[in-house]
């Protein structure tokens, strides 16, 4: 059982992180363990990733790990608890701990951080809709959708903050029926459940309400390419959509490195990481992975230096391309077509 609740989150991380070609026809959205094990993995990254760089970024990936710990407990269950989010407000005056919030009834996650005098408040569209995601191969979307700053003096003001945290933790919980997406059947209107709804309540809502306690903030802007589909099969209740936690936390990581380091290092460190934290699902035993029952649609390359002692059952059917190099000895050519599957459709390539 433990083994297959292994497999089951390993493959949510692949779905979610890489979308490979081949992705589930129903949503799995309500995975808990594999929603906290993406949170957890990009911790455990950002401590290694810390380690392995320059000193001088200590503090800065230092507060990124803060962030990602405090979302992690924030998140750890379906709603937000009021003393959580109290410790974390508590957590963002004293020791600057940006916050990042994700309160999926309403599609929408929150950035705030506090900058000398002042806090910045930034609102987000977590998920973008299904006829946005299939009408292109992938979306330009520029964050944050809206941004407040307020005085500390307001901010921190304790009547204020427990009406906040009030209206937080019931938002991450309720839906708002007249929000949600809309179909036509049979010539009138019926809410769609299996679409994405509309942010306004964090993004006009909420923000006009900050707003009206501080003012509207031109922001800098982080322009993302943003990649998803829509996978249904006939009979499931819901289509499988990408992880809206991996995307809230990316840009909030991204935005944090850029305020820290300036735009042009911030993104070049935040590449960095996100190469980083691919080479750690890279990295992944096959055996451990959903793939090692079944390799039809898995790419295997054989180089040199590794072709001896690895014996791979590959399929009977399986598709075979030989890369012939200069200089490449006539023993390793030998042992590398030794692989291949017999009968095999081949294909010699000359470089």
């Amino acid at each position: 059982m433990a083994t297959d609740q292994h497999s089951r989150v390993l493959e949510y991380l692949i779905n979610h992180i890489t979308l490979p070609p081949e992705l589930p026809r129903s949503s799995d959205n309500d995975f808990l363990a594999g929603r906290k094990a993406l949170v957890e993995r990009l911790v455990q990254t950002a401590r290694s990733f810390r380690s392995q760089i320059d000193a001088k970024y200590y503090e800065t990936w230092s507060s990124v790990i803060g962030v990602l710990e405090t979302y992690k407990i924030l998140h750890s269950s379906e709603s937000y608890n009021n003393a959580t989010l109290k410790r974390a407000f508590d957590d963002l005056a004293i020791i600057n701990t940006p916050l990042v919030l994700y309160l999926e009834p309403q599609n929408a996650a929150l950035f705030i951080r506090k900058v000398e005098n002042t806090y910045h408040v930034e609102a987000n569209e977590a998920s973008p809709s299904a006829a946005d995601v299939l009408a292109c191969d992938r979306l330009k979307w520029q964050f944050p959708g809206r941004a407040v700053t307020m005085s500390t003096t307001t901010f921190e003001d304790v009547a204020f903050q427990n009406n906040l945290i009030q209206f937080l933790e019931k938002a991450s919980v309720e839906n708002i029926k007249s929000l949600q997406a809309i179909s036509m059947k049979a010539g009138s209107k019926a809410y769609e459940s299996r679409d994405t709804g509309h942010p306004a309540l964090i993004g006009d809502l909420l923000m006009a309400l900050l707003e009206a306690n501080g003012n509207l903030h031109a922001s800098s802007i982080t322009e993302k390419h943003v990649r998803d589909d829509v996978v249904w099969a006939e009979g499931a209740e819901l289509p499988w959509r990408r992880s809206a936690t991996w995307l809230v936390l990316r840009v909030a990581l991204q935005r944090m490195l850029s305020f820290s380091l300036g735009g042009p290092s911030g993104l070049l460190m935040y590449k960095l990481f996100i190469a980083f934290f691919l080479s750690t699902i890279r990295e992944t035993p096959l055996a451990a992975t959903p793939y090692s029952n079944n390799l039809n649609d898995v790419l295997v390359y054989y180089d040199e230096s590794h072709t001896r002692g690895t014996d791979l059952q590959l399929p009977t059917d399986a598709q075979a391309v030989l890369t012939l190099g200069l200089g490449q000895a006539k023993d390793a050519t030998v042992q590398g077509k030794k692989h291949f599957p017999t009968p095999i459709k081949q294909t010699t390539n000359f470089r």
